[in-house]
């Protein structure tokens, strides 16, 4: 993701002056939280809320990725497939 951040902020000509970067979306509320900077999140993050963060949507122009499932081959376990078969139920977007 930091990749195509980094590019659409390129070509929008924008040079953010980048001094952390967290792996882990619970860091990176928590460094946003503490008022060290901001960040681009997907928008599940928004369940994370804290009173210390502000959570905005980008415009339709921002990249959009695809998110995939997996899992072991051999998993025959009925969650994994209740899972399955809710993912296989949502309409594409």
């Amino acid at each position: 993701m930091h990749q195509i951040v980094t590019a659409h902020l390129a070509e929008a000509q924008c040079k953010p002056n980048i001094v952390q970067a967290a792996a882990n979306i619970l860091v990176t509320m928590n460094l946003v939280g503490m008022g060290l900077g901001l960040s681009i999140v997907p928008r599940y993050a928004s369940h994370f809320q804290s009173s210390n963060v502000v959570f905005r949507p980008l415009p339709a122009s921002a990249p959009q990725i695809e998110l995939l499932m997996a899992w072991h081959r051999e998993n025959n376990s009925p969650a994994l497939a209740q899972m399955i078969d809710l993912v296989e139920e949502q309409p594409e977007v």
